[in-house]
């Protein structure tokens, strides 16, 4: 029934998208044992998928920065589905989703990601490449308090359900991405990316981002662009910082608004 619970719950101490791998202590010193971080050699797992990656390529990230991913939460959720769908009954599909958000944000420990998984979230590339080389935890890494996060797993879950966790409120609709358009709702985070700055991504060879599909908008600095969603966002920015580029006329906020 071990294997089963894993597979139900996303194994691994509730740390990536299930699988058979061993479980990652995640113990206020930092841990040990598992594949993640806290834990020395040259060979780690990347705690998102799973997947084997060098210590060289990984990156560590502090729960927060993980947890406020509706990217990274809508991959573990499509991972997990068919498997919930296979052993659990309908009506307890609803509580998996209270029961995966409290392990996910329990863990102390960084979270060792590969580039793949890169993409679903926000952050210092430079400094957390340096971190997962020094296996260093930085002070902004601990658990975090499921209320803060609850809004990006329901998105998720949303995305990949179709439906909205009956646990969770569901806010407000405030936009529409206009690179994907998926509903942008209240408490969101989204971006601007000006027509210039875009232009500049393109023409340089620094994105492969798919094309607006809603025509361009003028914010409130009188900029014209396209909002972006968290997920395009992401993507986008971890392009261009691979690709060593800091374009100027980009703008993200913490919560949506009408541009």
């Amino acid at each position: 029934m071990g294997w089963i619970r894993d597979r139900l719950f996303g194994g691994r101490a509730g740390r990536g998208r299930g699988g058979t791998a061993p479980p990652r202590g995640d113990g206020d010193g930092g841990g040990s044992g598992g594949g993640g971080a806290g834990r020395g050699g040259d060979d780690l797992v990347c705690d998102c998928c799973n997947a084997a990656v060098a210590r060289a390529d990984a990156y560590y990230l502090p729960t927060r920065t993980v947890m406020i991913s509706e990217a990274h939460w809508a991959d573990c959720f499509a991972t997990n589905k068919a498997v919930w769908e296979m052993f659990l009954p309908e009506d307890r599909l609803p509580s998996v989703f209270d029961d995966f958000l409290r392990q996910h944000v329990s863990s102390n420990t960084p979270w060792a990601v590969c580039e793949r998984c890169s993409e679903f979230f926000i952050f210092d590339r430079a400094a957390a490449r340096a971190d997962a080389l020094n296996d260093h935890i930085s002070d902004d890494n601990g658990a975090v308090d499921p209320a803060g996060c609850v809004l990006f797993a329901a998105l998720g879950w949303e995305r990949v359900h179709g439906s909205w966790p009956e646990s969770v409120k569901k806010p407000e609709v405030a936009d529409v991405c206009d690179f994907c358009e998926k509903k942008m709702y209240v408490g969101e985070m989204w971006g601007f990316a000006a027509e210039e700055t875009l232009a500049r991504y393109e023409a340089n060879g620094f994105t492969d981002h798919d094309r607006p599909v809603r025509v361009a908008r003028t914010n409130e600095e009188g900029k014209t662009g396209w909002v972006e969603c968290q997920v395009c966002l992401a993507r986008n920015l971890n392009r261009g910082q691979r690709a060593d580029y800091r374009p100027e006329g980009r703008d993200w906020r913490d919560s949506p608004g009408t541009p």
